[in-house]
């Protein structure tokens, strides 16, 4: 791909995501009108969930078409009902008249971190290796979907079982932009980035300038700068340890076995009853999972979490402004479809500072509208909580009777596991928290100080020594650490005077600690067995919670520590600085490894690799984009979880084209329907029957398979000719020549053929191609 056809790509995008958030605008603007920037830095997460969720929840609800012109008719309706109400009554417009010049900075904040990062992943588009095959196969499937709901591309015939709504969002703009998903992917990456890079930096300094209302206006931009750099810029300390040990090894380390990916390794599980072994959780933060580029549900959803916390600063100062409700619910419910983990913890914060504020609103006021908002949430994501089979929860007989038969229970025992192994030790947790622990132990030395009815500072000294002293005797640092500042701070946003801004911090801190707190306890019981998946989850959330509170808080925090600490106050910001310095490092060490010293620039094709390691399978692909019908299913080797073999990634025809295959990465559809006792059975049988297939066709069985599956087309390509490599045995031996005499004898034939790969398709399809067989690709 060259430089200029990406730059046209690249701009079509951006206006067409622009278009959608202005769009949006007059609602937001009603709704944050009481933030300083009046909701302008979360003008595009907006706009997009205002104009795609609702013909999202219109096509899978009612059958309606899901293309290009549905999705832009569906936007000029939102912009239509929106703008009109605002030229009836404006708001918005006064507004941004009156700040323009926020207006332009503000947008060009958003578009240089858009394209920024554009730049950077130019130098390493590939769509390759950990989960991107996956997130690419659900893009195509949505991309290629004329009806919703979207189908499973990895088991044809059904729907996904996974949380969808941010890669519908993300195949409305490749729909209406007209770029294939392999460019889509990087584009929405970017999107991605600056959409939380901007509601970052706008929700930071918004908290900021309520919290010091009659300050400096740096204040302002200081609070975003730290929010944004807290939230995407900064990486944890394990690299500046690194520096410290053994600064060479560290820089000339590769990005796999360095610190790129070991800094999200950090916490490393041992002492299990059933096992010798050390089993690594995973604890990503937004820094790493922008440069390894996965585009997975918890970075899907960042933006809309983001949005969410913005409305809750908004909740906690104006909780009787009637345009949140509706706005919040559409946050929550979009937040449970784009990545369903992020959904109790942005509703128990909008409710928590709801619950604190000291905003003149009745309690009756404030839980009818904490109802309201959970009602229209539930609505607004009917289409996915209909169909979604939780996956989550012990196997069948892990719980023991009469437990397991409890109303209530039995749920949580079948849920929720205990952690009976060593917990996290002081050293991981102060390499992966460090610099917030500094940040959060300061905002809760503030409001201590601003409490009225505080107690002695030797009944403190004494609470905190004790509790210390239990955390280390108990080998359970994250008590001392996290536990005792959380429930203060939490505490005391209920009882203390402190104001509304303060509050905010406060809450979302101290749910942030706590988080981090439980998962030292318990975790979600799934397909791993241990804590690992629930670490991740947990951590990323967290990650972003304080990014934005202790980001926002910071102008504050140092403007206290200058003018009544003077000599601790110069210590603790010195540490600070230091710290902050040293998680600086993380992101320029492991982007410069990840793109191999910024190398070559190579566009925004994600499948260009795949271009040049297999031409002939990328030829393949573009064919069958081209001329398989809508409702196809394609019969191509069963890969294994995470799969290359030679530079192709396993089941890459379904990853590519979104056709669905009869089976994919079997152990993630395992993961995805271990709530599903029928699917779950039907995954091995699935994999049995794609065996028969490729490794022993006779006509009467392979006429009866490929008619159950619904098969349109037989792909033979490198990988069903030479196999799937020693690490993976879902296939074994296959016989070609076999398996193309008996679809010959059974009617079938070769539409098409360029050099080891050759794909055959059912007759009735014959009349849709342009060309019966291909012998040479032009």
């Amino acid at each position: 791909m060259s430089a200029g056809e990406a730059f046209v790509q690249a701009t079509l995008w951006y206006a067409i995501l622009s278009a959608l958030g202005w769009i949006g605008y007059p609602p937001l603007y009603r709704a944050c009108r009481v933030l300083p920037d009046g909701g302008l830095s979360l003008l595009r997460v907006t706009g997009l969930l205002l104009t795609i969720v609702p013909i999202w929840w219109l096509a899978d609800t009612f059958q309606l078409p899901y293309n290009a012109t549905s999705i832009g008719i569906t936007a000029a309706v939102v912009g239509l009902a929106g703008w009109g109400y605002e030229l009836a009554s404006p708001q918005a417009v006064p507004f941004l008249k009156r700040r323009w010049r926020l207006v332009l900075a503000l947008e060009g904040l958003t578009a240089a971190a858009f394209a920024v990062y554009l730049v950077f992943r130019g130098f390493h588009p590939d769509i390759a290796y950990t989960e991107k095959p996956m997130d690419l196969a659900f893009l195509s499937s949505a991309m290629r979907a004329q009806r919703l709901p979207v189908p499973d591309p990895w088991f044809a015939g059904e729907p996904a079982n996974y949380y969808v709504l941010g890669y519908v969002v993300a195949a409305s703009l490749g729909k209406l932009a007209g770029v294939p998903p392999e460019v889509a992917f990087n584009l929405e990456l970017a999107t991605l980035f600056a959409l939380a890079v901007i509601a970052a930096f706008g929700t930071g300094a918004n908290l900021a300038r309520l919290w010091t209302p009659g300050g400096h206006r740096r204040h302002q931009w200081i609070g975003g700068t730290a929010a944004a750099l807290l939230l995407a810029g900064l990486g944890n300390l394990y690299t500046p340890w690194q520096l410290l040990k053994s600064p060479q090894a560290t820089l000339d380390a590769s990005w796999w076995q360095g610190i790129g990916w070991r800094a999200s390794r950090v916490i490393v599980d041992s002492g299990f009853p059933w096992t010798e072994e050390s089993r690594p959780t995973i604890n990503e933060f937004p820094a790493f999972s922008f440069v390894l580029g996965d585009l997975h549900p918890h970075l899907l959803g960042l933006p809309i979490v983001l949005l969410a916390l913005a409305l809750a600063l908004v909740l906690i100062l104006d909780p009787l402004n009637r345009w949140l409700v509706p706005l919040t619910g559409l946050a929550l419910g979009s937040i449970y479809a784009a990545n369903s983990w992020d959904m109790p913890t942005a509703a128990l914060v909008c409710l928590a500072v709801l619950a604190v504020s000291r905003a003149a609103a009745g309690p009756v006021r404030r839980v009818l509208s904490a109802g309201l908002s959970l009602l229209i949430a539930a609505v607004v994501s009917l289409p996915f909580s209909s169909r979604y089979i939780p996956s989550f929860g012990a196997d069948a007989g892990l719980v023991p009777e009469p437990l397991a038969s409890l109303p209530i229970l039995g749920t949580i025992a079948r849920t929720l596991g205990i952690v009976i192994w060593s917990r996290s030790s002081l050293r991981e947790l102060l390499l992966v928290h460090g610099l917030f622990l500094v940040i959060g132990w300061l905002l809760a030395a503030y409001v201590f100080q601003r409490w009225r009815e505080r107690p002695s500072s030797t009944v403190v000294i004494a609470a905190v020594g004790a509790v210390t002293a239990l955390a280390f005797i108990a080998r359970f640092p994250a008590l001392a650490l996290f536990a005792l500042p959380a429930a203060f701070l939490l505490w005391s946003s209920a009882t203390s005077g402190v104001s509304n801004p303060v509050r905010f911090a406060a809450v979302v801190t101290g749910i942030a600690w706590a988080m981090i707190t439980a998962v030292e306890i318990f975790y979600l019981q799934d397909a791993f067995g241990d804590r690992m998946n629930t670490v991740f989850k947990v951590y990323f959330q967290a990650w972003s919670l304080q990014a934005i509170a202790l980001g926002g808080a910071l102008p504050a925090l140092l403007g206290w520590l200058r003018a009544h600490r003077q000599r601790l106050g110069t210590g603790i910001m010195a540490l600070a600085a230091l710290l902050a310095l040293g998680a600086a490092t993380y992101l320029p060490i492991s982007a410069y490894r990840w793109t191999d010293g910024f190398a070559r620039w190579s566009g925004l094709d994600g499948l260009q690799y795949l271009r040049e390691a297999a031409p002939s399978e990328m030829a393949a692909i573009d064919w069958l984009r081209q001329q398989a019908p809508r409702d196809a299913v394609v019969a191509e080797a069963p890969g294994c979880s995470y799969g290359v073999t030679n530079g192709v990634p396993h089941n890459r025809v379904s990853m590519a084209t979104g056709i669905p295959a009869i089976l994919g990465w079997g152990g993630h559809e395992y993961q995805w329907r271990r709530g599903d006792p029928a699917g779950l059975a039907e995954i091995e049988e699935r994999r049995s029957d794609v065996a028969s297939i490729f490794e022993s066709p006779d006509s009467a069985s392979l006429e009866t398979l490929l008619d159950r599956y619904r098969v349109t087309f037989v792909y033979i390509g490198i990988l069903e000719r030479h196999g799937l490599g020693q690490q993976c045995t879902t296939l074994q031996q296959t016989d070609v020549a076999g398996l193309e005499r008996a679809l010959e004898s059974i009617g079938w034939r070769r539409l098409y053929s360029n050099g080891e790969v050759a794909v055959y398709g059912h007759p009735a399809q014959q009349t849709s191609t342009r060309n019966v067989a291909s012998e040479a690709h032009r």
